[in-house]
């Protein structure tokens, strides 16, 4: 089989509670989740982390499994407790970080890149550390990719460079210690845009006329018609140009990332879940030769894709409890969509995708040799 297309498919999230880290190896056990991005600043972050180790070691997936640090400052609270002063909320005896809306009102040189760095180096090596211990597999569980909640570190130019600086620092600490770690790509657009507090209607207004700046970033444009999920968002912190450079200046380092990414799961309804990647499957093909046309990939490369997914399972009283014990706040808002996802992993429309001669699951860590065999 001469493979054309890899895709690197990711469950988020993974530590932010109980009901996601289930809803994560269950999608692992399925064999559709090959790659993981964990987090790292909860109470039970470590034992989250040895639980992981542990199923992947228990049922022989820890060769199959990529995974790396999920790096967060807008979610929960931070392992530092002090010199990170302009990453934290500090009112009413709480200690935590900003949350995304909040960030988002603030000027961004307002948060100090070497706090930012100080708080996400402690993250990362809390994940070390627990690698540490499982001295066997520590090749298996080195450092896969480094991505950001709310990708705000891939995305936003003032927090972009402290990104690259941990991509190169922590080299060594990856699965190929000659090269940068991988980090996920910019976020892409989407082809429709819902109006949100707070988004740019000029930005919406030059929508066609910046697609070709953002060059791959455009799966969801082809793809996703009904996705709830807004780049309008993004653009209290950052606009379109500054996504492009964002993408040219981890080229620039020869920081690696996946061609295309493909979100448009996120928030949508069950009866659209399906057609998404139904739709998907029917594109592929086009999108490859759309790769090659616009020179994200040479017609001799593979065209990696990146499919994110948030998965959850159904939660309940003691599950939402050991939520509000874990990170601090109620995660069932969202625990929905999450099912959803998840039974979508379940059904066997993924086992029928990767059943598509020239199409097969890949990794962060395969980016750095993409030619075609």
């Amino acid at each position: 089989m001469n493979t054309k297309v890899k895709l690197i498919i990711t469950a988020d999230d993974y530590g932010i509670n109980p009901a996601v880290n289930e809803g994560i190896k269950i999608g692992i056990e399925k064999g559709v989740i090959n790659t993981i991005s964990v987090m790292m600043n909860f109470k039970s972050s470590k034992d989250d982390l040895r639980s992981l180790f542990q199923f992947l070691i228990d049922t022989n997936k820890y060769k199959k499994v990529g995974i790396g640090v999920h790096l967060n400052f807008s979610v929960g609270t931070p392992i530092l407790k002090k010199d990170i002063d302009s990453i934290v909320y500090k009112r009413q005896g709480l200690y935590r970080f900003y949350t995304f809306s909040e960030i988002a009102g603030f000027d961004k040189s307002d948060f100090r890149p070497k706090e930012i760095g100080r708080e996400l180096i402690a993250q990362i090596e809390t994940y070390l550390q627990v690698v540490s211990e499982f001295k066997e597999y520590k090749e298996f569980f080195a450092i896969d990719h480094f991505t950001s909640q709310h990708n705000l570190l891939s995305s936003v130019p003032h927090f972009s460079k402290v990104l690259a600086k941990l991509s190169k620092l922590f080299k060594k600490n990856g699965k190929n210690k000659h090269n940068p770690i991988p980090v996920r790509r910019t976020m892409p657009l989407f082809k429709e845009l819902r109006k949100r507090e707070g988004g740019n209607k000029k930005e919406n207004k030059k929508l066609k006329e910046k697609l070709d700046i953002l060059k791959g970033d455009t799966v969801d444009y082809i793809v996703g018609k009904h996705v709830r999920f807004s780049i309008l968002s993004y653009l209290k912190y950052t606009n379109y140009k500054n996504l492009a450079s964002r993408q040219e200046f981890f080229e620039s380092l020869n920081i690696e990332t996946p061609d295309l990414m493909f979100f448009s799961f996120y928030a949508t309804p069950k009866k659209r879940l399906k057609d998404k990647l139904k739709n998907f499957r029917r594109y592929l093909p086009a999108l490859r030769k759309a790769a090659v046309n616009k020179k994200i990939i040479k017609k001799n490369e593979v065209l990696y894709i990146e499919i994110i997914h948030h998965l959850g399972i159904k939660t309940n009283k003691e599950l939402r409890k050991a939520a509000r014990k874990v990170s601090g706040f109620d995660m069932y808002y969202f625990v929905k969509y999450r099912q959803l996802e998840l039974k979508l992993i379940e059904s066997n429309l993924y086992q029928k995708l990767l059943a598509v001669d020239g199409i097969e699951h890949g990794s962060y860590s395969e980016l750095n040799s993409q030619v075609l065999a």
